[in-house]
C-alpha cells in the first residue's frame, strides 16, 4: 500500500475524531458537575492536536509522490 492510498484512511480517522470531539462537547454541555465539565474539556483539548496532526499527515501522504510538492519539514528526515 502506498502513502497516497493510506491518506484517505488518515482523513477518515481525523473526521471520526472530530465527530468524537463534537460528541464530547455535547456531553460537556449536558454535564451537571463542574468536575465532569472540566474533565471533558481536558479530553477535548488533548484531541485537537491529534486531529490537526492527522490532517497534516494526510496532506503530506497525498502529495508525497508529486514532483515539485513543497513537503512539510515536519515530516521529512
Amino acid at each position: 500500500m502506498t502513502l497516497k492510498e493510506m491518506a484517505p484512511l488518515c482523513r477518515k480517522q481525523a473526521k471520526d475524531l472530530r465527530e468524537h470531539i463534537r460528541a464530547l462537547r455535547e456531553e460537556r454541555q449536558a454535564a451537571r458537575s463542574d468536575e465532569v465539565r472540566e474533565e471533558l474539556s481536558e479530553r477535548i483539548l488533548v484531541l485537537y492536536p491529534i486531529v490537526r496532526e492527522m490532517e497534516e499527515l494526510a496532506e503530506h501522504m497525498e502529495h508525497y509522490y508529486d514532483r515539485g510538492y513543497c513537503r512539510n519539514e515536519k515530516y521529512t528526515i
